[in-house]
C-alpha cells in the first residue's frame, strides 16, 4: 500500500470522530437538523435552572462528530455571536460501562469519573468525602493507588480524582462492579447530592481561576456534560436486551438521571425515540433532537439525486484525508460516487467502505473495481436477512408516503442494524409539518438484491 493509501486507511477510522479542522457543516443534507444551534440557543436562553437534553440518531450517522464540534463552539465561540463560553465534559459512555450489564449508578460513577479527571488535568482538585467514607469496606479494591492516609484533608475528604481513578476498570470485571454497586447501596439519591456538591465546587472554581479562562479572556460560564454513546446500553442488570432495558434506564429510571446540578446531553437510542418520543420529552423537559441520515437523494417516488448531501460527504472525505492535492488523486471520482451512493449517506459506513477499498489496492488512485469489491461483506450480511424482513421493505419501497409503523418489532430491528434508514426532507415556509416530518427508505444495497428485487415484483402483482 502506497504512503497516500496508508493516509487514507487511518484518515477514515470509523470510529474517530472528526476533528475541529476534519468538521464538514451538514445542516443542509440533514434537513437543517443542526444540533449545536438548537442546544446554544436553549443553553444561553436558559436562566434559573439546568438544560437536559436528549440526542439520537443512526449509529453511524455522525453523532459523536456533532457532539464534539459543539463540545468545541461551548469552548470557543464564535466572538461575532457575543456569546459566553462554557467547560465541556465529554464523557463515553463505553469506556466506563459494560452496555449488557447497566444500572444508574454505574452512570453517576462514571459521571464522577470523568469531571474529577477532567478537572484535574487543569488544576481544580474536587475534595470527596462521601465515596471514601461508602467505599472504606473496598478500598483495597479501588484506592491502591493512593499514596497514603495523611492525603486526606481535615474533614475526611480526599482528591476525587484518585477516588475514582480505577472505576473504568469496573467495566471489565462484574465482580468487582457488584461488589461496588452493594457498597453504595440502591438509593442514588445521596449520590446524586455529592454529584451536585462537586459540581457546586467545580462552577466556583472554574470561575475564578485565571488559567480556567478562554481565549478572549472571558471566564467560563458554566460546565456542560455530554454523554457519548449512552444509547448503546443494550441491557439493564436483571432485564432483557433492547426496548425492555431502553425503556427502564431512560423512561423508568428517569428521576435518577436528571437534576443532577449542571447542564447535560444524553444520547438516547433511536427506536425508544421513535416509539416513546413524547414520554421521554415530558420525563426530561425537552424533546428529543434526532440527528438524521445525510440525504443523498429525495423522497419516492422520485428519487432524484439531492446534489448537497453528496457534495457534504465528498467534503467529508476530503477534509478527513486533509489533502491540499484533488481527492481524485487519491480516489476515482466514479468511486467514490459508488461508495457514497451504497452508504445512503450513512458516514461512518462510508469510511467503512473507503478504507476497505484502500486495503485492495496498492497504488493511488482507487478505482471503481476496489470500490466495488469493498461492499462485498456488507452485501454478503444483507443478503442473509430474515426472509420475512423483504416483504415488509417491498412494501416500504411501494408506499406512497414512506413511513413505516414504528411499533413493529421487525421495522424495529430494520432500523438498529441500518437495513432502514430515517430521513427529512427539511422545512417549507409554507407547511410547517409535513417538511420537518421523518421519512423512511430501504437501504441502497438493499435495494439492489435479487430477493428484494422479486419482493417488490410480487407486490406489484
Amino acid at each position: 500500500m502506497s504512503e497516500i493509501l496508508k493516509r487514507l486507511y487511518n484518515a477514515c477510522n470509523p470510529l474517530r470522530p472528526a476533528t475541529p479542522p476534519q468538521y464538514v457543516d451538514s445542516d443542509e443534507a440533514r434537513g437543517s437538523r443542526d444540533l449545536s444551534r438548537q442546544f446554544l440557543s436553549e443553553l444561553n436562553n436558559i436562566e434559573g435552572d439546568f438544560l437536559t437534553f436528549l440526542f439520537t440518531g443512526h449509529l453511524g450517522c455522525g453523532k459523536s462528530s456533532e457532539l464534539h464540534h459543539l463540545a468545541e463552539q461551548l469552548r470557543n465561540p464564535d466572538p461575532r455571536l457575543n456569546s459566553p463560553s462554557y467547560f465541556p465534559i465529554i464523557l463515553d459512555a463505553e469506556e466506563f460501562i459494560d452496555t449488557y450489564d447497566v444500572t444508574p449508578t454505574d452512570v453517576l460513577l462514571s459521571i464522577l469519573s470523568r469531571v474529577a479527571q477532567e478537572l484535574a488535568k487543569i488544576g481544580i482538585e474536587l475534595q470527596d468525602s462521601f465515596l471514601w467514607r461508602r467505599l472504606e469496606k473496598v478500598k483495597d479494591l479501588l484506592l491502591t493507588e493512593i499514596a497514603a492516609p495523611k492525603e486526606i484533608g481535615v474533614e475526611g475528604t480526599f482528591p476525587l480524582a484518585k477516588v475514582t481513578a480505577k472505576f473504568p476498570l469496573l467495566k471489565s470485571d462484574p465482580t468487582n462492579r457488584d461488589i461496588v454497586r452493594k457498597a453504595l447501596g440502591r438509593d442514588t439519591s445521596t449520590l446524586k447530592s455529592e454529584i451536585k456538591h462537586q459540581f457546586e465546587m467545580a462552577r466556583g472554581r472554574l470561575a475564578h481561576k485565571e488559567c480556567r479562562k478562554d481565549k478572549d479572556g472571558k471566564p467560563y460560564r458554566d460546565i456542560v456534560l455530554i454523554l457519548d454513546n449512552l444509547e448503546k446500553v443494550d441491557c439493564v442488570q436483571g432485564l432483557g436486551e433492547g426496548y425492555i432495558s431502553h425503556r427502564q434506564f431512560f423512561l423508568e429510571s428517569a428521576s435518577q438521571l436528571i437534576d443532577l446540578g449542571v447542564h447535560v446531553i444524553y444520547t438516547v437510542p433511536l427506536p425508544l425515540v421513535i416509539a416513546d418520543g413524547p414520554e421521554l420529552g415530558q420525563r426530561y423537559g425537552s424533546m428529543p433532537f434526532v440527528l438524521p441520515m445525510i440525504k443523498i437523494e429525495e423522497r419516492a417516488p422520485e428519487r432524484t439525486r439531492y446534489e448537497p448531501g453528496w457534495k457534504t460527504l465528498r467534503d467529508l472525505v476530503h477534509k478527513r484525508v486533509g489533502l491540499d492535492t484533488p481527492l481524485e488523486s487519491v480516489i476515482d471520482k466514479g468511486a467514490l460516487d459508488f461508495l457514497i451512493g451504497c452508504s445512503g449517506g450513512n458516514t461512518r459506513q462510508l469510511l467503512v467502505f473507503i478504507k476497505q477499498a484502500a486495503t485492495l489496492c496498492d497504488e493511488a488512485p482507487i478505482g471503481l473495481r476496489a470500490a466495488q469489491q469493498a461492499i462485498a461483506d456488507t452485501v454478503s450480511l444483507y443478503s442473509r436477512m430474515p426472509k420475512r424482513y423483504w416483504e415488509q421493505l417491498a412494501a416500504l419501497e411501494l408506499s406512497p408516503d414512506q413511513d413505516i409503523d414504528t411499533a413493529d418489532e421487525g421495522l424495529k430491528a430494520m432500523l438498529k442494524q441500518l437495513i432502514v434508514l430515517e430521513y427529512r426532507n427539511g422545512g417549507a415556509e409554507d407547511d410547517p409539518f409535513n417538511p420537518s416530518a421523518p421519512w423512511y427508505a430501504v437501504h441502497p444495497i438493499v435495494r439492489a438484491l435479487r430477493p428484494f428485487k422479486a419482493a417488490v415484483k410480487r407486490l406489484n402483482g
